[in-house]
């Protein structure tokens, strides 16, 4: 599957210095059945989106579901019901905010992407978040947070302490922040 727009003569930009989109999720580890806030963040408005939950390991669509989305947008079900949102209407829309169900069994690593469609002309391809954990697998280690630990602003990721994965974290000393987004080519018909 790819996330590339099919309109006639689009042409993806293969830098981001136009626009900054990024990806934040409210959790760094997941568990079958969680539920995720996933937010776009763009300094630039743009007209259309497609977003989904891919495998780090096998860049595969995750069989999770969107069960909230912002008016102007749908779900649309490429591999399972509603594992994938799209655009509804043209309207410019700049900050969106939706809510994930992650799949009832183990799903292994995962990141969101998204493709943004500026005008019919230009778009941006796989744009993603930073790594959620499969909270079933090996927790990360001290040793692990090396890999893992990323920073935007410098601002630490703050965690709650309701929730059992995050205060597991919390107590090995592991120091988490928020993700910078990166920019690689994805289509999707």
């Amino acid at each position: 599957m790819n996330m590339k727009p099919g309109h006639i003569s689009a042409h993806s930009q293969h830098t981001h210095s136009a626009t900054a989109v990024t990806i934040h999720t409210s959790r760094m580890v997941y568990l079958p059945q969680h539920t995720l806030t996933v937010s776009v963040r763009s300094s630039r408005a743009f007209m259309g989106l497609l977003l989904h939950a891919r495998s780090v390991t096998e860049d595969r669509v995750v069989r999770g579901q969107f069960t909230l989305h912002p008016p102007g947008t749908h779900t649309l079900s490429c591999l399972s019901t509603a594992d994938t949102v799209t655009h509804s209407e043209k309207l410019l829309k700049r900050n969106l905010s939706f809510t994930w169900r992650a799949p009832a069994q183990p799903s292994g690593d995962l990141r969101f992407y998204i493709t943004v469609v500026h005008s019919y002309f230009v778009y941006w391809t796989r744009i993603h978040s930073a790594v959620v954990h499969d909270g079933t697998r090996k927790i990360p280690t001290e040793h692990d947070a090396g890999q893992i630990r990323m920073v935007s602003g410098n601002t630490p990721q703050r965690f709650s302490s309701h929730d059992p994965i995050q205060k597991f974290i919390l107590n090995t000393g592991l120091n988490i922040c928020n993700y910078i987004v990166d920019f690689f080519s994805l289509r999707c018909f």
